[in-house]
């Protein structure tokens, strides 16, 4: 056209007026003659009779009795087919990638691996998630951008944000608190996506407790609230009211306000069962070790483990009322032939640890410990077929405190914090296990020895 236009001497948008009007445009004279003298001299005879059958006919006229017939063997194509296939590619591919989806498989596994982490997160090792959660986090960007399945997508929003949060609390507990804010708020706005008001307030709650962490208490107090409304008096609300609102107005000199937003730690005093105990009545250094430890702490906040009540739980062996006498003698006789092929060993002493909001030792290695447990698991359990044991998740471990309130967790976690310098060379020689009669008294836990089973293999 622009070529053609340029042959006339006329503008291309003229010429583009005359194509789309075509039998009702009216050239001037002077135009008129430079249109005939250009037929003339520019065009075929093939040209010229068309042209003449087009003007005598009318356009539209002559274009139907001309259209090209198709083989359908072979096809055709005109203009009008390749604009329809484009389209239709362009559509098909529309609905391909909403008709994409993820492995159920794969979103329900990677929900459930988050939703444990997020169950053991406050006593895990940062380092141990910290890889597979940014790996978890790029993958599902790329997962949320490929499905286009509504209620995948939802669900993929749901993870991404619990992923993102984990990496907001634990980059809080780096000191990185740019990225902390940064994940944060990618949690709550993946919340929000996913419409999960749970979610959302989870995520208040981490963004309070990077705030709180970063000293900018208001910042803190305000996240809290915002998470209280999102949680709507739903699971979250207890930790936003206690570990939120109530320590951050506790900052800002609203001690009234803070004090009657904690509660007791819940629980009545009396027996819980019989359980299979290591003690250490005789391990001097442990003993220093605590002791110096637990002078560091808020006793409003935490009832310190009496020097003699130091213990390791390796397992549970019968609720209280939950077996006879007879079946517990039985266990001690089985757990003796056992012992007897079981060699003392040594533990070593770690570093502090929050274990659920109370404050304990951690100790190593944990396979001994492991081996020992599985031993008396199985004595136990050949005479108690349906005992409950204690399946817990947390890491092998010496409590020195306990929480007096609920939702103490940012304060245990603050006080390992400032407990970070290691044990010099403190260990425990683990010689003997103990069946004892537990009982919860006040915040603590008192015992009765049942039995005393030496470990002698050689």
């Amino acid at each position: 056209m622009r070529d053609f236009a340029g042959l006339l001497g006329v503008e291309t948008t003229t010429v583009n007026n005359w194509r789309v009007g075509l039998s009702s445009v009216k050239p001037r004279a002077g135009t008129q003659s430079i249109l005939d003298t250009t037929l003339v001299q520019r065009t075929s005879s093939e040209d010229r009779e068309r042209f003449e059958q087009i003007v005598a006919e009318g356009e539209a006229a002559w274009r139907k009795r001309n259209r090209p017939q198709r083989n359908p063997l072979v096809g055709g194509s005109t203009d009008s087919d390749a604009d329809d296939r484009e389209e239709l590619l362009t559509v098909l591919n529309r609905v391909q990638k909403l008709s994409r989806s993820v492995d159920p498989h794969v979103v329900n596994q990677m929900g459930s691996g988050t939703r444990g982490a997020i169950e053991g997160y406050e006593t895990s090792e940062p380092a141990e998630l910290l890889p597979w959660l940014r790996k978890q986090r790029a993958w599902l960007e790329s997962l949320i951008d490929e499905c286009g399945d509504p209620r995948q997508r939802i669900r993929l929003f749901e993870i991404a944000g619990q992923t993102s949060g984990l990496l907001g609390y634990i980059a809080v507990g780096c000191g990185s608190f740019t990225v902390a804010r940064a994940y944060c708020l990618e949690s709550y706005q993946l919340g929000c996506y996913a419409g999960d008001t749970n979610l959302m307030a989870w995520a208040r709650g981490i963004q309070s407790f990077c705030e709180y962490y970063a000293g900018r208490y208001e910042d803190a107090l305000r996240f809290a609230e915002a998470g209280l409304v999102d949680a709507a008096g739903g699971s979250q609300s207890v930790r936003l009211a206690i570990n939120g609102v109530a320590r951050a107005k506790g900052k800002l000199g609203d001690a009234e306000g803070s004090v009657s937003e904690l509660r007791l730690r819940q629980g009545q005093d009396g027996p819980l069962g019989h359980y299979w105990f290591l003690t250490f009545v005789h391990a001097t250094d442990l003993h220093f070790a605590a002791t110096a430890r637990q002078r560091t702490l808020d006793a409003q906040h935490f009832a310190v483990t009496p020097i003699d009540g130091l213990h390791l739980t390796l397992d549970r062996i019968a609720a209280h009322g939950g077996s006879t006498a007879q079946q517990r003698a039985r266990i001690v006789t089985t757990a003796e032939d056992v012992c007897a092929r079981l060699k003392p060993f040594v533990l070593a002493v770690d570093r502090l640890a929050n274990i659920r909001a109370a404050i304990g030792f951690l100790v190593a290695p944990d396979e001994r410990v492991h081996e020992l447990r599985d031993a008396l698991r199985g004595v136990t359990m050949s005479v108690l077929p349906d005992a409950p044991v204690k399946n817990s998740t947390a890491a092998p471990h010496v409590t020195i405190a306990y929480p007096i309130y609920e939702g103490l967790t940012t304060e245990a976690i603050a006080a390992v914090e400032a407990n970070e310098t290691p044990l010099d060379h403190v260990s425990v020689t683990v010689s003997e296990v103990r069946m004892v009669m537990l009982e919860r008294r006040g915040h603590g836990y008192q015992w009765e020895t049942v039995a005393r089973i030496p470990l002698t293999g050689v």
